[in-house]
């Protein structure tokens, strides 16, 4: 059967994916092949053994001891006049690191007593490379040593501070060496077995025999910094596994002593790293030195790499596979959420851009009302406005009305007095009546003088009469025109506010025209939100089903054991 390496999967996958080569990158299905087989790690681990010669006497091992305290090794003399909540510390270059695994000191100057409240977070890593953070509160006084040994800090960071002032300050650094444990090379160490040269156990320092550390005592004769030879015997029961074993699911059983005939196993029971020999039927006893002890244990299978393939059988490699490609498909499926994710980012960027932002004059909504309230202040609510003159009409159309009527009559009348009376009257005399009586008299003798002329003068005289009434006619026919146009100033004022709203009435309908094709771009964004999250849908569906397949062929009774002869490829034992 081919040795297949991560080039051959890579191949098989793409083949069984129809993937020319640009949906998944080599990174990508690399990894997808790394979940597959810590997978199948999960369910068939691979069975190891590891071979011990223990030697428990320790002689000759150097310890250091800690340095003295350095309150400000972390951070010196920060200005926290001016800081904030959320404000970060600046670490001293090359300071990340303590001499030794140790607890954090800060200290705090309040000048003006004025801090309320504080809260420093120190963050790092302790001395089993895991994540920790220690918190320090005002309550606990303005100086304060931590309990958590920090091996690496990170990060110094001021959450909450409140009544800073002028000349407040912030140390961080290293507390006192007194108490301070220091790693020795093993652990657990056996009680009662350690020896210091020259000094004395619990007046010098103590022990921590379980973890298998040494701290300098207060008051006793041990100086900081200064390297100390130390002898001990490592316990006879417990092991070690961090220093023997890189990595370990499960200690199956131990065979101890090894290469006796019947064997003798033995459960043990362990807790975190250290193993504890419990003896099995017989009474739990101490090993001894220079003996063999096998530690059958469960570890994670390898992944195939560029040059070999990997720690499972032969005939796991298809199953592997077919798991693999599940996860590839759920990175696809990933992918297209991000993107249905990204869909609906743009549908509420979209969606705000249409007036849920407040008030802002960019939103096409806010420019809507704006429009709309301008046509109503320009219709009806504002002081001059189109229903201001119509009301104006509205309130004096009477009045006009009947003005009108009454110049019109009173030219009516006037006009016809001038037929009527000055003109063509009979009775009395009129113009034309003066005229055709003194005409008759031109060739007569008259008892007065010049009777001819007076007659034509007095009918010159109702002419006159005449002209006046028509002039008076023409004044009455003037003031009816200028009610007319006092009428119609008020209806063209109306006009005017009204086109001006006309012009607010068409800006409103750009707007909304505007707002439609927004909606239409946030329904596309809409929809392709819906399609690409049936997309993730079915590439999940169809990976549930292929990882499904795979845990179920592992978890069968019926495969082949991981350790079949004739299937292993080069596991080591």
């Amino acid at each position: 059967m081919v040795q297949k390496n991560i080039a051959h999967y890579l191949a098989d996958l793409r083949l069984d994916l129809k993937d020319s080569g640009a949906l998944w990158s080599d990174a990508e299905l690399t990894r997808c092949v790394e979940r597959a087989v810590g997978d199948y790690s999960r369910f068939s681990p691979r069975q190891l053994s590891k071979e011990v010669t223990i030697d428990y006497e320790v002689t000759g091992e150097s310890f250091t001891t800690p340095a003295v305290s350095d309150v400000d090794y972390f951070v010196t003399a920060m200005d926290i006049s001016a800081s904030t909540s959320g404000t970060n510390c600046t670490i001293v270059t090359g300071h990340s690191r303590p001499d030794v695994p140790r607890p954090v000191l800060v200290t705090v100057t309040d000048a003006n007593a004025s801090i309320t409240a504080l809260v420093v977070i120190v963050k790092g890593y302790d001395t089993d490379n895991r994540y920790i953070e220690e918190n320090f509160y005002l309550e606990g006084g303005l100086v304060q040593t931590g309990e958590q040994y920090f091996a690496l800090v990170t990060a110094i960071e001021i959450d909450t501070i409140a009544g800073n002032g002028a000349a407040d300050k912030l140390d961080v650094g290293t507390g006192s060496a007194d108490g301070v444990y220091v790693q020795l090379a093993h652990k657990p160490v056996r009680l009662g077995t350690v020896t210091v040269t020259g000094k004395t156990l619990d007046t010098d320092y103590e022990m921590d025999y379980y973890n298998g550390q040494i701290a300098m005592k207060s008051g006793g004769a041990m100086v900081v910094s200064t390297a100390y030879a130390i002898a001990y015997t490592r316990s006879r029961i417990d092991i070690d596994l961090s220093t023997i074993i890189d990595d370990i699911i499960k200690v199956e059983r131990i065979e101890y002593p090894a290469g006796e005939v019947p064997q003798r196993f033995d459960t043990p029971e362990v807790w975190g790293n250290i193993l504890t020999v419990t003896g099995g039927i017989d009474s739990q006893h101490d090993m001894s030195d220079e003996e063999h002890l096998v530690i059958r244990y469960l570890a994670p299978h390898s992944a195939p790499s560029t040059q070999s393939s990997g720690s499972y059988p032969s005939h796991m490699d298809t199953v592997v596979e077919l798991a693999a490609s599940a996860y590839a498909l759920f990175m696809k499926s990933l992918q297209y959420e991000h993107a249905a994710a990204s869909s609906l980012t743009l549908l509420g960027t979209t969606l705000d851009y249409l007036g849920t932002a407040g008030a802002s004059k960019t939103y096409i909504y806010k420019l809507i009302d704006d429009a709309l309230a301008k046509v109503i202040t320009y219709m009806e609510t504002g002081a001059t406005c189109a229903k201001s003159p119509l009301t104006i009409i509205t309130t004096k159309i009477a009045v006009l009305r009947d003005a009108v009527e009454t110049a019109v009559g009173a030219m009516e009348t006037a006009l016809g007095k001038v037929n009527t009376i000055d003109l063509d009257a009979a009775t009395p005399d009129s113009a034309t009546t003066v005229l055709k009586k003194y005409e008759d008299l031109i060739n007569t003798v008259t008892n007065g003088a010049d009777v001819g002329k007076l007659g034509a003068e007095y009918s010159r005289g109702w002419a006159e009469i005449a002209i006046a009434r028509v002039q008076q006619s023409i004044a009455f026919g003037q003031e009816a025109a200028s009610r007319l146009d006092d009428l119609r100033t008020y209806i063209e004022e109306a006009g005017g506010w009204t086109r001006i709203a006309e012009t607010f009435i068409v800006e409103a309908q750009t707007h909304i025209a505007e707002a439609n094709t927004i909606m239409a771009e946030a329904t596309q964004h809409s929809n392709t939100a819906q399609a690409n999250m049936l997309l993730a849908d079915k590439f999940k569906e169809e990976a549930n089903e292929r990882r499904n397949e795979a845990w179920t062929i592992w978890q069968s009774p019926n495969q082949m054991s991981p350790n079949y002869t004739l299937g292993q490829r080069g596991q080591s034992a």
